[in-house]
């Protein structure tokens, strides 16, 4: 067998189903590269073969335990075959983890080979809805738990699948805290971004026309009015995608260009300096699933706004960590950035509870439990 017990531990071996982890980008990947390396220092997992559809990027290092058996991108068909060949040549899977719903069909074929139950992680809006195709109604039956990054997402999924309550896990993202720090000299930052003597508020994100729910619009609603009451304000958007254009349209529409600054794509050292730059990060959004970005700036001790209706409320801990607004009110978002703009600069206490260790623990309670 390949379950093999020392006194109380099982030692498992575990086959993982991806569209990205090591090598990727965003928060679905960084979310699977912790996920799996939680797994990998566990005395209880013995191997973890990943395979994985996107491989953007060529330089990172693997923990150890960790197989990723595709180091090159593949179409979707590609992804296919090769799940269903590394199947069988890995006799020995005692665990399937499904790292996206669009793949729980895949998932379910292998588990007809193996005799095993899948277990599926779900995000955010990956999740929030029925996926299209037949197969759903069948390939939902090899699902043996979920595992949800936050309750939102938890609560939309059973909503529309109908499982149980009790067979929905939450396990949210874990923030990295010495990657991140307080700025020595954040002047010195805003003079290097040429953003000296003004008051910055931050959003970073990708821009997507298909899914313009992280808060972009909403912040510059209220740019024009924020702009009488705090005469140096300027409003940073970090990030790029197929939006960007119209956001920019906008702006120079309305006249906001004095007010709002799009700074492109950014590598992940100018993203922690925008970070501890930035006097306030705002996210008004309606469609994250948890809103991991939030951690991110917390860690370098820059206050954050989040949002009642979407996952971010619970990143923020239901207003411990700070303050929400609904997004669709745009006088509660005015009122609660200006009271912000003046919190001092510090990394909150309670923000220990999203510490990696507390996610590998959680991580094999859940998964070796």
């Amino acid at each position: 067998m390949c379950v093999q017990r020392f006194g109380y531990k099982v030692v498992k071996n575990i086959l993982f189903l991806a569209t990205e982890s090591f090598g990727g980008f965003g928060g679905i990947a960084q979310y699977n590269r912790d996920f799996l390396t939680a797994l990998s220092r566990s005395d209880r997992v013995e191997n973890v073969w990943v395979l994985q559809r996107l491989t953007r990027n060529s330089s990172f290092v693997l923990p150890d335990k960790i197989d990723l058996c595709e180091k090159h991108s593949i179409g979707k068909i590609g992804f296919f075959v090769n799940a269903i060949r590394l199947a069988f040549k890995k006799r020995e899977v005692d665990e399937i983890i499904c790292g996206h719903i669009n793949y729980l069909p895949i998932a379910f074929l292998i588990a007809l080979l193996k005799g095993k139950k899948v277990t599926l992680l779900i995000y955010g809006i990956d999740a929030w809805e029925k996926p299209s195709g037949a197969l759903w109604g069948i390939a939902k039956y090899a699902i043996s738990r979920v595992i949800s990054i936050s309750d939102a997402t938890k609560r939309k999924f059973i909503a529309w699948s109908k499982f149980s309550n009790e067979r929905v896990e939450i396990l949210p993202n874990a923030v990295h805290m010495e990657q991140y720090s307080l700025s020595k000299n954040r002047e010195e930052l805003k003079k290097k971004y040429k953003l000296e003597s003004r008051r910055v508020l931050l959003t970073l994100g990708r821009m997507s026309a298909s899914e313009r729910y992280k808060g972009f619009d909403e912040v510059l609603d209220i740019v024009k009015t924020l702009s009488t009451k705090i005469s140096n304000i300027i409003y940073v958007i970090a990030g790029d995608g197929d939006d960007r254009q119209r956001l920019q349209k906008r702006v120079s529409d309305e006249s906001l260009s004095e007010f709002v600054l799009f700074t492109g794509l950014v590598t992940d050292e100018q993203r922690l300096e925008l970070f501890q730059l930035a006097d306030l990060y705002v996210m008004p959004s309606y469609g994250e699933g948890f809103g991991f970005v939030l951690l991110e700036a917390l860690a370098c001790g820059t206050p954050a706004i989040g949002s009642l209706l979407d996952g971010t409320r619970e990143a923020l801990r239901d207003g411990l960590l700070g303050d929400l607004v609904d997004p669709k009110n745009s006088s509660q978002l005015l009122d609660v950035v200006v009271k912000n703009l003046n919190k001092p600069h510090s990394i909150p206490e309670g923000l220990g509870y999203y510490s990696f260790p507390n996610f590998c623990k959680r991580t094999e309670d859940l998964i070796l439990g």
